[in-house]
């Protein structure tokens, strides 16, 4: 991962696949880990307001980014999604982005889909 000045998290997109069957309306997790070992988590409830529908975007800014919102990263060392539920889900991307910094990039390739692939660790780029 790389070294940036500290910046702040002030959105997250997370980006669903458009495979057929890669929507769910359980809950997905995102933990993201700084140098230092401090940790934020963006857990959306598992409402009709985040709803990883096929092919769609879910956007969270301010009070929606949950314990990241205003989440200081200096070097970003660990970023992983999960699932509470055995419904499924296919993303296809993360992109936290830092306030006047860029963002960084996480492809997601693999389903979270049974009680084995309940969590992914995502390898991330920096993008100015």
């Amino acid at each position: 991962m790389l070294y940036r000045p500290a910046a702040k998290i002030n959105k997250i997109d997370i980006k669903t696949s458009d495979n057929f069957y890669a929507a769910t309306n359980h809950q997905v997790g995102i933990e993201i880990c700084s140098e230092d070992s401090n940790c934020c988590n963006l857990e959306p409830p598992s409402t009709e307001d985040y709803y990883f529908a096929v092919d769609s975007t879910d956007t969270f800014i301010e009070e929606k980014l949950s314990e990241c919102q205003d989440f200081g990263l200096k070097r970003l060392t660990g970023v992983k999604v999960s699932m509470y539920d055995d419904d499924g889900w296919l993303g296809e991307y993360l992109k936290i982005y830092l306030a006047n910094q860029g963002h960084y990039n996480c492809p997601i390739n693999k389903w979270l889909d049974n009680d084995d692939d309940q969590e992914l660790s995502l390898e991330c780029t920096f993008q100015k």
